[in-house]
Parts: C-alpha cells; structure tokens; sequence
C-alpha cells in the first residue's frame, strides 16, 4: 500500500487538519484543544466520520492509476 502524502495544512485555533493527496479520502486532524493532561492528539476522519483516534497511521487506500 501506498503512503499518505499530506497536502498544505489547514489551521483554526483548536484543531490543525491535513487531506491526503492522493485522494483516498482520510483527513489527519490533530486536536490542540484542552485534552487528557493537555497533551494534542490524533484523529482520523473520512467521509465525515471519525474512524480512528490515535495510533498508527492508516494506510493509504487510493489507486494509483495505471499507464496503458
């Protein structure tokens, strides 16, 4: 599987958002806001849901076209 190659960040005043390239559809968000020990975590959006919060990052699912 292909890696995740981030496009230009997106920041607000809580929260920093970044859309994979290749368009597979994740969006990595780091939250900045008053967490657990006000230490900044991780999540992982697509298709307006929240699928993953911290860990690993998940692999990129996009299609890498084929030259015929």
């Amino acid at each position: 599987m292909p890696r995740h190659s981030w496009q230009e960040t997106h920041r607000s005043q809580f929260k920093t958002e970044r859309n994979c390239r290749r368009d597979c559809g994740w969006i990595k968000v780091t939250r900045h806001d008053a967490g657990p020990g006000g230490v900044p975590w991780t999540e992982w959006w697509r298709g307006g849901e929240r699928l993953q919060v911290g860990g690993h990052t998940p692999a990129c699912e996009a299609v890498a076209a084929v030259a015929a």
